[in-house]
Order: C-alpha cells, then sequence, then structure tokens
C-alpha cells in the first residue's frame, strides 16, 4: 500500500520541517497503524469521485456531441472543456473525505472520524470541511482532467 507514503508526504505538507518527527512521535505512542490513518476516508473519496466523473462525462458527450465538421481547435476545446467540468464535479463531490483524510493523517493525536469532522466544523464551520483545498485541487485536476480527455478523445477517434 502507499498510504504510508502519503502520510508522510501529508504530515511534512502540513507540519513542515517537523512533521515527520511529529509523525515518528506518533507511531511510538500509537504503533504503526496510524501510518494508515485516513485509509477509510481514502477509499470512499476514490469511490465517491470516480461515479460523478464518469457520469459528467457521459452525459457532456451525449448533450454535447463532436459536430462532424469541426474544426481540430473546437474538437479540443470541446474535450477540454468536458474533461474540465468531469474533474470538478469528481472534485466538489469527495473533497470531504480529502480533507478529513488529511486532518487524519496529520493529526499529532489518534482521533477517531467523529472526533476530527467535529472539531473541522467546530474550527472551520460546515463549509470549511466541504470547500477546504477545493479551488486548489479544482484548478490542478482540471488542468490534468483536460489534458486526459484530450488525449483520450483523440486516442478513441485513431
Amino acid at each position: 500500500s502507499i498510504l504510508p507514503i502519503d502520510t508522510c508526504k501529508s504530515t511534512m505538507q502540513v507540519n513542515g520541517k517537523d512533521g515527520l518527527k511529529q509523525l515518528r512521535v506518533k507511531i511510538r505512542t500509537n504503533g504503526a497503524g496510524v501510518l494508515y490513518h485516513g485509509a477509510l476516508a481514502s477509499g470512499f473519496s476514490t469511490m465517491i469521485g470516480h461515479f460523478p466523473w464518469f457520469f459528467t462525462y457521459n452525459y457532456l458527450n451525449e448533450r454535447f456531441p463532436r459536430q462532424k465538421n469541426a474544426t481540430h481547435k473546437e474538437i479540443i476545446c470541446r474535450s477540454a472543456a468536458i474533461g474540465f467540468a468531469s474533474s470538478s464535479i469528481s472534485d466538489i463531490s469527495s473533497n470531504m473525505f480529502r480533507v478529513i483524510k488529511i486532518n487524519r493523517q496529520t493529526s499529532l493525536e489518534s482521533q477517531s472520524y467523529r472526533e476530527l469532522m467535529r472539531e473541522i466544523v467546530q474550527k472551520q464551520g460546515v463549509l470549511g470541511l466541504l470547500t477546504r483545498g477545493l479551488s486548489t485541487k479544482i484548478l490542478s485536476n482540471g488542468i490534468q482532467g483536460m489534458v486526459f480527455t484530450i488525449l483520450f478523445d483523440y486516442l478513441r477517434r485513431q
């Protein structure tokens, strides 16, 4: 599993240069299982993110079919827009689980999902739970979704 590496990366991003020291203390205190904290939320995030992506992609492809006499530029723009929209809907749908995963991985104490959610809502409100980091995620995944969809549609036409 790649989750222990993800936990180390996330801990260093959130807690800076002291992140790995803090993670070692957390491992000594609670055992190596802390390297897998956030696995459930990560799984839900992936599972919940896939359906909206494919639903949006398929819906937009049917709703806005490629025109037979479309220029190369129009074909690329259509694919890019569909890819960006699909990725954005997926990110919006699954962001809450990413927020929970990161908090579970990087908290200094071992906390349950319920405790983490309650703490996040108390500090940042429900909106914080749903939208924290979302604009960056939409931008980065949107660009990736655009490139993927352009290449996928190009290869599919060949």
